[in-house]
């Protein structure tokens, strides 16, 4: 992922039963620093966004369904960032068949070349002159 390029987390709320489970919630807490917030969306319910906390009200799920959470951002920093998700409502008490599940990205600056050409003596007219280019990436891509 290069920072400055466009980034979304996906989040996949999902209920496998038995039972329908009811006042969903999902409350993501974004990095406080490095990215840029874009949007957010639901497959169902509404989500809205207060600095660094985005919270989506799913409402009700039924039994083998999935509601999918979308959050479009912009890496501003290279590092490591990771999106740590909550999922809480009325449903099945065994929790582990109620899932949601996230995204660790690696920001990187990427490749950064740059072309200095050096001039190699002096040259009379009609005369050739050498050129000798180095190529340099400055970034932490190779």
């Amino acid at each position: 992922m290069l920072a400055q390029s466009p980034l979304t987390y996906t989040l996949v709320v999902t209920n496998d039963g038995p039972g329908v489970a009811s006042a969903v919630r999902v409350t993501d807490t974004l990095p406080a620093s490095g990215l840029r917030f874009g949007s957010v969306a639901a497959t169902q319910g509404t989500c809205a966004r207060s600095g660094n906390l985005v919270s989506c009200d799913l409402g009700r799920m039924n039994p083998d369904t999935a509601i999918v959470v979308t959050i479009h951002v912009t890496p501003t920093v290279v590092g490591t960032l990771t999106d740590t998700a909550v999922v809480t409502g009325t449903y099945d008490p065994v929790t582990t068949r109620n899932t949601i599940t996230g995204t660790t990205a690696s920001v990187y600056n990427g490749a950064n070349p740059t072309l200095t050409p050096v001039r190699e003596g002096a040259a009379l007219p009609g005369q050739s002159i050498i050129y000798t280019h180095t190529l340099t990436n400055t970034g932490n891509v190779t």
